[in-house]
């Protein structure tokens, strides 16, 4: 029975992802973030949204906006920088974190 079941959950499945065009996951468009960036990370505080995100170099920014989509097209607005030139592009995954009423970055 539990086999049955199985095969028939598969089945299912398989046929749920034939049905979808190409053409619609091609056209998905990060609703977030459209400029590179990797590691985001995303607080809200206040009824703001802040996101921070790598950028391959030692530069971190930090974008605001009160709505998950307004991220896509807040300002940057650069909140450090790395000072040892060895460190360039190693800034991987910052975290931003608000803690007994401060602001705390974690590179």
């Amino acid at each position: 029975m539990a086999r049955r079941l199985l095969t028939l959950l598969a089945a299912l499945l398989l046929a749920l992802s034939l049905g979808q065009s190409s053409a619609q996951a091609a056209s998905f468009g990060n609703p977030v973030k459209a400029q590179k960036g990797a590691d985001p990370w995303i607080v809200r505080h206040g009824g703001d949204y802040y996101l921070i995100s790598t950028s391959w170099t030692d530069v971190i920014t930090i974008r605001k906006s009160a709505t998950l989509a307004g991220l896509n097209t807040a300002p940057s607005v650069q909140v450090w920088q790395g000072d040892a030139a060895s460190r360039c592009c190693n800034i991987w995954a910052p975290e931003l974190h608000y803690l007994n009423g401060r602001w705390y970055l974690y590179l």
